[in-house]
């Protein structure tokens, strides 16, 4: 038995659910998916659906259908958008909040940029410190709200939340406060809230704010929520809050899921530090240098998360190159430069990585020693949020449009 597991938002996902951010466990792994391989505006599309606003959240799927958390582009209106796998139609459109003084966010960040998670027809939606929902699926009714979860996102939200058992979990990394929660599913409450207590060696608060989403990961029996911020990543025990174990590793702005593979957690640090970097787990308290496998700044990735395959890691950067690392070592196996800055995560199908760059080019690379191109297509737009995967199809949401890509 692997000593070392992710684990997903529920315990059994059926081949029709893709229901948090990259998927069942946050790994992107959809190996066992026969995607296409090439495509385009209208070749291998299933159906298209225009999603006016901004927003770069991902797509999920639930009992059928596609969500999306939506905004408008100065952040007054926070919506849920509900689509129809099977046509592409819109069922619902719900507007959650209005917001009269939205907090200031950067051009290429989005007031929707948290993807939803859904289990058992309710869907939490998430868009940092203005808004956490809880929807039913099937009628867009909210069954409860938090809005006093306050923090400064200075240049927009980026977190995705994680459901687990009765809790969701929310981590708010911002400006002006940095702290973990956990609120009760069912009723929203706030079951514990952990500050992040970080030593940032600075009182530039832009130096301490980050994006990054938790990973729920089982080392021999013992769960721990991993949490990246800037600076650190701190472990907890995900029932309590209680600190498990912390690394420092520098950096600001880290949006890393840490994937896990041969008793190594991989973090990426953001901005600065480590840029890469791989912790040996089984380990308790502050770790010092002894607790790190491996860091590189070759093959790191700022806005995305990558991929763990065997042996393999594979990241997608905002410089435009595609890489392919030894998980043990960190060692370089390939590198390639694709063309543009990749701000979705990669996903991987049967064929290969799935990668989608800002002008909408998406690129299927062989996922092992050999780099090989297997196809590409181009939508039109750019691809700021990560694709789903649902059976065979992939779904991708460009900066306009939600597309559904398969066999016709």
């Amino acid at each position: 038995m692997n000593p070392c597991l992710m684990i997903g938002a529920a315990l059994l996902v059926s081949a029709q659910e893709w229901n948090q951010y990259r998927g069942p466990g946050g790994k992107g792994d959809a190996s066992s998916s026969d995607l296409v391989t090439s495509w385009g505006k209208d070749s291998n599309v299933v159906w298209q659906v225009p999603v006016p606003g901004k927003a770069w959240s991902s797509p999920i799927v639930h009992q059928g259908h596609v969500w999306l958390t939506n905004a408008t582009a100065d952040g007054k209106k926070l919506s849920l958008v509900k689509v129809d796998l099977a046509t592409g139609k819109i069922a619902g459109d719900f507007l959650l909040r209005e917001v009269a003084e939205p907090q200031f966010c950067i051009p290429y960040n989005s007031h929707a940029s948290g993807t939803p998670v859904a289990r058992d027809g309710k869907v939490y939606a998430h868009y940092g410190s203005p808004l956490t929902a809880c929807v039913d699926a099937a009628t867009g009714k909210v069954l409860w709200e938090r809005t006093d979860l306050k923090c400064n996102h200075h240049r927009g939200p980026g977190s995705s939340p994680l459901l687990w058992e009765n809790l969701l979990f929310l981590i708010y990394d911002g400006f002006d406060l940095q702290y973990v929660a956990a609120l009760d599913a069912t009723t929203g409450k706030t079951v514990w809230k952990a500050d992040r207590g970080i030593d940032y060696g600075t009182d530039n608060g832009d130096m301490k704010k980050a994006y990054a989403t938790p990973a729920l990961i089982e080392l021999d029996g013992q769960l721990q929520l991993v949490c990246p911020s800037a600076g650190s990543t701190i472990a907890y025990e995900p029932r309590t809050g209680k600190e498990i174990w912390r690394v420092k590793h520098g950096g600001m702005n880290a949006s890393s899921i840490p994937q896990v593979a041969g008793g190594l957690v991989f973090l990426g640090s953001g901005d600065g530090g480590w840029a890469l970097g791989a912790v040996r787990l089984g380990r308790s308290g502050k770790l010092d240098d002894s607790a790190v496998a491996w860091k590189t700044a070759r093959g790191a990735t700022q806005y995305n998360s990558i991929i763990a395959k065997g042996d393999l890691l594979f990241t997608a950067s905002e410089k435009g190159f595609a890489s392919c690392l030894e998980a043990a070592t960190g060692v370089t196996v390939w590198q390639e430069r694709l063309g543009n800055k990749f701000h979705a995560s990669p996903v991987l199908g049967k064929a290969g990585l799935y990668l989608f760059d800002d002008q909408g080019k998406g690129y299927v690379i062989s996922a092992d020693r050999k780099y090989k191109v297997v196809g590409t297509g181009q939508l039109p737009d750019g691809c700021m949020a990560s694709p789903a995967v649902v059976g065979d199809t992939l779904l991708v949401r460009t900066k306009t449009t939600l597309y559904a890509l398969g066999k016709k």
